[in-house]
């Protein structure tokens, strides 16, 4: 089944003694409306983002946040709603109600039909039940935007489920996730090619370069407008490539010679290996035994990379964050030099103490015209809420010229990005040591539903530079989080003589009172603005009850917007046929409406007796309440 999962984000102003930052909440529903036999808590964070985009063409910038845990993984779309305001616009819907956690890691956008309508594009299908719909199986799942500008709408079916492995000659997996993803056109062919890191069992770790020929029609999945074209695929544990899971390929120019190259990235021992370009649909792979493992011990970068020219030399470097180093690894060739060759003289590991591995991106936060990698920073822990220290959930290093490869030409820097909401991941102690009262802080390990669940802090899984996204003179930042507990405790501990330890009881029990998944945060330079950004989300559109209710001969309700946006207002019967609209894509300012149905229908005739809906209709959103009318 399809529907809009509810969502409910909260605006936090935060304060620091020298910034105050902004953010909003997504807080997936405990209880509600999921009729499907969904895990309700089993939503712990967003573990994939990507941006910025325009994929309507409105010139309102957008990001992509991946929730690859809850209905089968879905994609939420947010959008810039004009200075220090955000909204979101659409998401994909639940189509399955798998709680695999391997289901839409990552989403990116792109055009790879080639028709000027942008997609939504992300791997699943991993346990959705076929025998609902024979369509979902595994495979790149594609939403097309309907081609509207401003319209925000990618349909409530998958356009496409291309099934890539099948396509390049591989049994179908079964099982494969896709951690990273990338749409650009990498052999200068006109099209855009998908990279696909596909990361399943051993034998199905093949990682793709695809294409698509022919056109997309919005939720047409199934009916067989387009193929799927594999232009390139390497399986690293079938040859000499270094083994390992498939976690990134990236697009870069990494010799200066006009060709793109393709960096693939493989969780063994910080294992990586190049394929160039040379033309259309024409890749030249390396000889077995052309890959590096850059670490001793089994290191990975979660979270991908990111390609730059960050010396301005005519060749792209790429950054990969080392997740169990919280340092970068650096990969840079000379001119025309053959990147099919690999080794030590290209891979730099642990070159940059950046302090974080969530996530990386690309951007000038401080205006100087040079270049600073941003990372996502290292989780929120227990040490540091006990010691009052600040989270830094943004690290940037920025590249003061010389070489590339050498730490010594950055200068890292540690964003304070102090939040109240920093405070969820942990339960409080209060103790009694005969007398002497201490209050101290504890992981609150209560994720997915599950009491003593993982003792991981919060921790970023995504970044993305926006640059000046709402024309407000300050850059903004989002991140993505994992590891978000569900309930906090207050404990009481008293010192106990006779046993020599403490005694403690459960004092109090409740929710998180905010569950921080998404955060936008704006900069100024290399600290954090003092600006009030505003999070609009549907739930801000109110619509009230009508009264009288029953009614005889006419009703009042009003409508409250937060912002300004085009609305229609329309009555229904129960079988959902239209009765009347009242207001038909009408744009209005930021306030609330009252009106009025007096009964009528579209042709001004009296309806019968009976119980009809209202309903407020507003982007790709609507609410709707009952009314009566007697007679």
């Amino acid at each position: 089944m399809k529907r809009a999962l509810p969502l409910a984000l909260a605006v936090l102003f935060v304060g620091t003694a020298t910034a105050q930052t902004t953010e909003f909440v997504y807080n997936p529903p405990r209880t509600g409306e999921l009729t499907d036999p969904l895990p309700v808590y089993s939503h712990n964070g967003v573990r994939g983002l990507s941006g910025p985009w325009d994929m309507d063409r409105d010139g309102k910038l957008e990001i992509l946040a991946a929730q690859h845990d809850a209905a089968g993984g879905r994609v939420f779309v947010f959008e810039s709603a004009g200075a220090d305001a955000w909204e979101m616009v659409y998401a994909t819907a639940m189509i399955d109600s798998s709680s695999s956690s391997s289901n839409t890691r990552y989403a990116t956008a792109g055009d790879l039909d080639g028709d000027g309508n942008w997609e939504i594009i992300y791997v699943a299908g991993n346990g959705y039940d076929a025998g609902l719909d024979p369509n979902l199986a595994h495979g790149v799942y594609v939403w097309e935007h309907d081609g509207t500008v401003g319209s925000d709408n990618y349909g409530s079916y998958p356009a496409s489920i291309g099934q890539y492995s099948v396509a390049g000659g591989d049994a179908s997996p079964g099982f494969a996730r896709a951690q990273n993803l990338q749409a650009a056109d990498v052999d200068n062919d006109g099209v855009m090619e998908l990279l696909i890191p596909s990361d399943g069992a051993s034998a199905n770790d093949i990682m793709y370069v695809v294409s698509v020929v022919g056109t997309f029609e919005p939720g047409g999945a199934g009916t067989g407008f387009e193929s799927w074209v594999v232009e390139h695929r390497e399986a690293p544990r079938q040859r000499g490539l270094g083994g390992g899971s498939p976690y990134d390929i990236i697009a870069a120019d990494l010799n200066g010679d006009g060709f793109m190259d393709l960096s693939y990235h493989t969780w063994n021992n910080l294992n990586f290996f190049n394929v160039t370009t040379n033309g259309p649909d024409t890749y030249l792979a390396p000889a077995d035994g052309q890959f590096f493992k850059a670490a001793p011990g089994d290191n990975v970068a979660l979270f991908g990379g990111v390609a730059v020219d960050i010396d301005d030399d005519g060749n792209d470097e790429i950054f990969y964050p080392d997740l169990m180093t919280n340092q970068l690894t650096v990969i840079d060739y000379a001119d025309f030099e053959d990147v099919r060759e690999i080794g030590a003289a290209h891979v730099y590991h642990n070159v940059i103490d950046i302090g974080g591995s969530g996530g990386s991106a690309v951007g000038d936060l401080d205006d100087d015209g040079a270049l600073e990698i941003i990372v996502g920073g290292p989780g929120y822990g227990v040490g540091s809420r006990n010691s009052g220290a600040p989270s830094t959930f943004i690290r940037v290093a920025e590249f003061n010229g010389g070489s590339v490869t050498d730490g010594a030409n950055y200068s890292v820097t540690a964003i304070d990005t102090s939040s109240p909401a920093d405070t969820m991941g942990f339960h409080t102690v209060h103790r009694d040591s005969m007398g002497t009262m201490s209050t101290y802080y504890e992981y609150a390990r209560s994720k997915q539903g599950v009491t003593d669940n993982s003792a991981d802090p919060v921790f970023t899984s995504g970044i993305a530079y926006m640059g000046d996204a709402d024309n407000d003179g300050f850059v903004e930042i989002a991140l993505t989080f994992q590891g978000v507990d569900d309930s906090l405790y207050v404990y009481s501990e008293v010192w106990n003589a006779d046993s020599l330890r403490y005694d403690r009881t459960i004092a109090s029990r409740m929710e998180a009172p905010t569950r921080p998944f998404v955060r936008v945060i704006s900069m100024d330079g290399m600290s954090v603005a003092r600006e009030d950004d505003r999070i609009v989300l549907p739930s801000d559109y109110l619509l009230s009850a009508n009264y009288p209710n029953p009614f005889n001969p006419s009703t009042n309700f009003t409508v409250t917007l937060p912002l300004e946006k085009s609305i229609s207002v329309r009555v229904y019967d129960v079988t959902g046929r239209l009765v009347k609209t009242i207001v038909n894509q009408q744009l209005l300012n930021a306030g609330t409406y009252e009106f009025t149905w007096d009964g009528t229908n579209e042709s001004g005739a009296q309806v019968a007796s009976g119980t009809y809906l209202y309903a407020l209709e507003y982007g790709n959103f609507r609410q709707s309440r009952t009314m009566v009318l007697l007679k």
